[in-house]
């Protein structure tokens, strides 16, 4: 049987009362393999309790040498497998035999290097997460090209909220597991002795909450193959909410997506292509209202570096509206109202004559609140 391993492998006191806890219901642990999901193997056999030990691994030694599995083998103890290089896993089934450190200073020394492999992951975990919070920073904070770009890709919040809940948790684990470890060093070099079992049902609860979040942003990820730049857009009669638009033909001729970002709370993507006639929108409810004004100044800075001419528009009820003209016959309205803006472009057709009516469609999708 192999099956993934409830508790974190620092957590080398509640993986030693699981394992024997394991064996006490007949399963035997043959294999041990750590990653970010780790994988314990168990051979099946008569149930009965047995101990396990957990001990540190020699710097660069993936197995222990063999005078040592000679010196434990003759107080009774196996070697078993050996956790990532990490941790040697030994095995007794002798209830009257010796335990393999009845010293508690020289325990404690066998910890020295795991204890500062885990600070190490400690400090890794760290500079992620300080990526991670200029990476937010920047969602806000960045360049205008880039934060438009942002805004305007596919990014749902839930792979959001999955990559942050799985970080946050990796931070903390290895925060509590380092706390642990350093009172228990702190004890055994006092000279005393430890018990070498502890309750685990808060690791296993924990590790499956990481477990969990690990494997939706997994998830989310995979699902980011399948983004909406290759789904169809539907018809406007297949939506069931209002969908922002204005169509200058006929509103048959439009088509419309629903997209998802954690930066907006509605986003919306409409095209009316004619031959000739070809108009294009994009909508967003961004979640503050300076990020509105922020991405309506981030739009206009694009069209003034490609040197097209922006004029301002006076457009009552309307906080901002831009006409852009790029002189080979296309058009750019950018027109912003609190929360929300909308980037609508045509070539072959005057965005103007529908002013009056995105104004009206704004202001009304301003009053319901959508």
């Amino acid at each position: 049987m192999t099956r993934i391993a409830p508790i974190s492998v620092f957590d080398v006191f509640a993986q030693q009362a699981w394992l024997e806890d394991m064996a006490v219901k007949g399963w035997f642990l043959r294999d041990y393999a750590s990653g970010v999901f780790s994988l314990a193997s168990f051979t099946k056999g008569e149930p009965k309790a047995v101990r396990y030990r957990l001990e540190p691994a020699a710097p660069g030694e993936a197995f222990p040498d063999m005078e040592r599995r000679e010196v434990y083998r003759q107080l009774g103890w196996e070697h078993v497998t050996t956790v990532g290089k990490e941790l040697y896993v030994w095995r007794c089934d002798d209830p009257d035999a010796p335990e393999l450190h009845t010293e508690p200073e020289t325990e404690a020394g066998a910890y020295t290097h795991l204890s500062r492999k885990l600070w190490m992951w400690n400090g890794i975990a760290l500079a992620l997460m300080g990526l991670a919070l200029a990476l937010l920073l920047g969602c806000f904070l960045g360049p205008g090209d880039w934060y438009c770009r942002q805004v305007k890709s596919w990014q749902p919040a839930g792979a959001w909220w999955a990559a942050w809940t799985a970080l946050v948790f990796a931070l903390w684990q290895c925060g509590r597991e380092s706390l642990m470890l350093r009172r228990f060093l702190r004890t055994l070099r006092a000279g005393v002795p430890v018990a070498h079992r502890r309750p685990y049902r808060a690791s296993r609860v924990l590790a499956g909450v990481m477990a969990v979040s690990y494997i939706t942003m997994l998830a989310f990820q995979l699902g980011n193959l399948f983004r909406p730049s290759s789904w169809p857009l539907q018809p406007l009669a297949d939506f069931s909410q209002p969908v922002p638009y204005v169509a200058m033909t006929e509103p048959e001729n439009v088509m419309a997506l629903r997209w998802e970002n954690w930066r907006t709370s509605q986003q919306w993507w409409t095209i009316e292509d004619q031959g000739d006639l070809i108009c294009e929108g994009r909508y967003f409810r961004l979640r503050l209202s300076g990020q509105a004004k922020r991405l309506t100044e981030s739009i206009l800075m694009d069209h003034r570096e490609r040197e097209w001419s922006v004029e301002k528009l006076e457009v009552p009820g309307l906080d901002e509206a831009w006409l852009t003209d790029t002189g080979d016959g296309c058009q750019f309205l950018t027109l912003r109202l609190g929360k929300q803006v909308w980037d609508l472009s045509c070539r072959g057709g005057d965005l103007t004559a529908r002013l009056g009516e995105c104004a009206i469609i704004l202001v009304e999708r301003q009053q319901r609140g959508e």
